[in-house]
């Protein structure tokens, strides 16, 4: 990166700092626009200029300064935004890396799973109620609530595969075992219980 563009950047946060946004677009050229053609007066002007000496350095040493504010960005959009709450609650720092780079080599099955629980978008009762796809969010075997919890820890038809999830998971959370608790730990093995219980036990989220 020469001197021309570190004086680019020095303007754009200078102007960023007396409140004004930087955009940039391409123009067609020679085409009398009043800006462009202020800009062509300048650069032949320039030509004429003694040649300022600066050290260059390579655009890759502002890498990590884009990713910082990026993420900055990222997370402010994370925190404001107006839907989501419960698992903004669960996760309140977004990550540069989504969660299954941790976990690699696993099935689709297993991402489609733990990513509809991590975000609360399954295809049980209560959810297709809210979106209007059923007239009931009841279980049809315990009239409760069918959401991602009661199917489960709760509902009594999966109880036999359920004691076998509990003995899994039961090392790395302590009892009394709730979802939102599962989903924060984010850990690999309890993630495998889980979506084991769920494909065994014909689950359908």
């Amino acid at each position: 990166m020469g001197f021309i563009e570190t004086e680019i950047l020095n303007a754009v946060n200078a102007l960023k700092l007396a409140g004004t946004s930087t955009t940039f677009i391409w123009i067609r050229g020679h085409f009398n626009i009043y800006g462009n053609t202020i800009a062509d007066t300048l650069a032949k002007q320039a030509i004429l200029l003694p040649r300022r000496e600066l050290c260059e350095f390579p655009a890759s040493d502002l890498n990590r300064w884009f990713k910082v504010q990026q993420m900055k960005g990222w997370d402010n959009f994370h925190s404001n935004y107006h839907a989501g709450f419960k698992y903004k609650i669960m996760f309140p720092q977004p990550s540069s890396n989504p969660w299954f780079a941790r976990m690699p080599s696993h099935p689709k099955t297993f991402y489609r799973i733990m990513s509809r629980l991590r975000s609360g978008h399954c295809a049980t009762k209560t959810y297709l109620l809210r979106i209007g796809r059923v007239e009931s969010g009841m279980c049809n075997v315990c009239l409760e609530d069918e959401d991602a919890e009661h199917m489960i820890l709760v509902c009594p038809i999966h109880r036999n595969k359920r004691r076998l999830l509990f003995e899994k998971i039961e090392e790395f959370i302590p009892r009394p075992f709730n979802l939102e608790l599962i989903l924060v730990t984010e850990l690999e093995a309890v993630y495998d219980a889980v979506v084991t219980f769920i494909v065994d036990s014909e689950i359908k989220l």
